[in-house]
């Protein structure tokens, strides 16, 4: 009763959602399966819970704010779930390293902020499981949350206009709409301006000094990277390239908070979050970036390719230090091979996961500290950028976001369908003249692959997408790949691990959560007649959703959802977590198609009598 008091008046509730870890949580956890043959699956005691993870957030503003809101608020409305996900330290098995992008890492920080400090309203009930008289007050007028709050639309359209009157000419000045103190405002503001962080906290080091959690299981501090794309040439080429600002220069790295040497170590959290999201920096960049791709030089005309790609690779050094000199681009010094100085961007230029970094600090780690199981938390696109880290894809350069013009993806999907069934109709020549220009324009960087497929099965990767596409999560077991260009060291065993994801795009498991769960008043508005189609899948700056930030009714679906998925696939997730524990105790996953060739073996010699000639 005071829970929906709560909601109904729009008034905080004070300590409702914050409960401790529950002692009682293992016994609970195993009463769901006690009629069930497996029952005994979480192990005495709830032990085979216990392994090294790691989280990751992928970027996408509010969008990704949003989403991790409602994951992470799982574990607070219920203990199971805080078992078994582990997020909140309060059961002693804290993630290990929790790694976040471009708006995961703005939500990460206010999460972090408020994680140990009791304070009203942190979280809010799920509106989902009200009564049905109160759930449609709840998805109209419910408030976020605490730490959600920044991301309600009149809040963010109102920072927004008074930073665009203050600092407007501070801007124009610097770099202008898409430059460096536009940027930076960007994320301030509306997003971190009003955490309780002290001055003496602010720096990034301090910061998570003062709010890391002992992993008491393992005895180690947990650990938090922020991921970020650096372009540098001299270290991208061996040093062969230092004028080649293109894409092959664009590196995935994080700013490890463990770090005491670094060239971050003195800047502020605040900027830390900014370097991660600096997504305007990496548009004004991107069309100077192509000109340093491998051409095919193959035929006739080669000579006159030689000579445009020079003209090319000149006029993209000279724009990049333009945007350098007039505060277009964020540009840092301080690294390594920056004398000459390095842009830094957005992660998802590289890695929206982001799975790089976290791999990158695993390997410089103790083997018993390796995360057994990486979760990712992203949209979409996420699905392109693991192809691209398993060397089999091209690179995502809007990998944190859904960039469908339309409300329902699908149209989108079906376009592209039609685009490849309609190619082969038009004849060789179209076909070849479309392959060359679709080349010119993808991004292929074997050197930037950092894992490959436990079993060499040809069909890993299609099985791990139709999962996702089916169920919304999926999983799939993977080998760290050592690289000098992705900084992943070379160990002396091999890190096999559990790639968890919770996918964001469209799902049947989607569809029934609209059909039981949103409010029929809702579904009778134009934007979301057809909601069924395309949620959760926002487009993360569409207006109909409240542009960066999310309406009342688009922002509880969305913390909603995320909020049931757990819950629904409660026994997945206790099944990926199991798997991860049985790979930490040494019992190797099963591989089938080891099993497939093996199997050749007992053909008959006679089946040749059954062939035809």
């Amino acid at each position: 009763m005071k829970v929906l008091l709560c909601i109904v008046l729009l008034g905080p509730c004070l300590g409702i959602l914050d409960h401790p870890g529950s002692p009682d949580a293992c016994g609970m956890l195993q009463s769901l399966f006690v009629n069930e043959s497996y029952h005994d699956i979480a192990g005495a005691n709830c032990g085979d819970l216990e392994v090294t993870h790691s989280e990751s957030i992928t970027g996408g503003f509010c969008l990704a704010s949003m989403t991790a809101a409602g994951y992470y608020r799982t574990g607070a409305v219920n203990p199971v779930a805080d078992l078994l996900l582990q997020l909140s330290g309060s059961n002693g098995n804290a993630p290990v390293i929790t790694a976040s992008n471009s708006g995961g890492t703005m939500f990460v920080i206010r999460y972090f902020s408020y994680r140990d400090i009791p304070v009203q309203n942190k979280w809010t009930y799920p509106c989902y499981m009200l009564n049905s008289v109160y759930r449609s007050v709840c998805f109209f007028h419910g408030n976020f949350g605490v730490i959600s709050e920044e991301c309600y639309a009149e809040s963010q359209n109102l920072i927004s206009a008074a930073v665009s009157i203050i600092y407007g000419d501070l801007q124009k000045r610097n770099g202008g709409p898409l430059g460096v103190v536009a940027s930076y405002c960007g994320v301030y503001f509306p997003f971190l301006s009003n955490l309780p962080i002290s001055a003496d906290e602010a720096l990034f080091k301090t910061f998570w000094q003062a709010r890391s959690h002992l992993n008491t299981k393992w005895h180690a501090q947990s650990n938090w990277v922020i991921g970020y794309t650096t372009v540098n040439p001299i270290e991208a080429s061996g040093g062969t390239a230092s004028y080649n600002y293109g894409f092959n220069s664009y590196l995935s790295r994080g700013l490890d908070a463990h770090s005491s040497t670094a060239w971050y170590t003195n800047v502020s959290v605040y900027t830390a979050a900014s370097i991660s999201a600096n997504t305007l920096s990496g548009f004004n960049l991107l069309p100077f970036s192509f000109a340093g791709k491998e051409w095919d030089n193959s035929d006739d005309a080669a000579a006159i390719f030689t000579v445009m790609k020079l003209y090319g690779l000149v006029l993209s050094y000279i724009m990049v230090k333009k945007l350098d000199s007039t505060h277009a681009v964020l540009v840092t010094r301080m690294p390594m091979h920056c004398e000459s100085g390095c842009p830094l961007l957005d992660g998802a230029f590289t890695d929206n996961g982001p799975v790089t970094p976290i791999l990158a600090v695993a390997s410089g780690s103790d083997a018993h500290l390796r995360p057994y199981q990486v979760s990712i938390l992203g949209p979409t696109s996420t699905m392109g950028t693991i192809k691209y880290l398993l060397g089999i894809g091209h690179m995502e350069l809007f990998g944190q976001v859904n960039i469908c013009p339309f409300t329902e993806v699908t149209k989108c999907e079906i376009m592209d369908e039609i685009r490849v069934l309609t190619i082969p109709e038009l004849g060789p020549d179209v076909a070849v003249a479309y392959r060359s220009l679709n080349n010119a324009y993808s991004v292929y960087r074997p050197n930037q692959q950092i894992m490959k497929a436990f079993c060499a099965d040809p069909l890993i990767y299609d099985h791990f997408s139709a999962m996702c596409k089916a169920d919304g999560i999926c999983h799939v077991y993977f080998k760290a790949l050592p690289g000098r260009l992705t900084m992943i060291q070379y160990t002396l065993t091999e890190h096999t691990f559990v790639l968890t994801m919770i996918w964001l795009g469209p799902t049947k498991i989607g569809a029934r959560f609209v059909h039981e769960y949103i409010p029929s008043s809702v579904l009778t508005m134009k934007y979301y007649v057809n909601m069924a189609l395309w949620f959760p899948d926002f487009n993360a700056v569409a207006p109909e959703k409240g542009g960066v930030g999310f309406t009342k009714i688009a922002g509880h679906s969305v913390l909603d959802y995320l909020t049931y998925l757990v819950q629904r696939l409660v026994s997945k997730e206790i099944y990926y977590r199991v798997a991860a524990y049985k790979l930490a105790t040494g019992v190797a996953p099963p591989c089938g198609y080891r099993v497939f060739a093996a199997s050749q073996q007992f053909f008959s010699p006679e089946a040749d009598q059954l062939r035809i000639d």
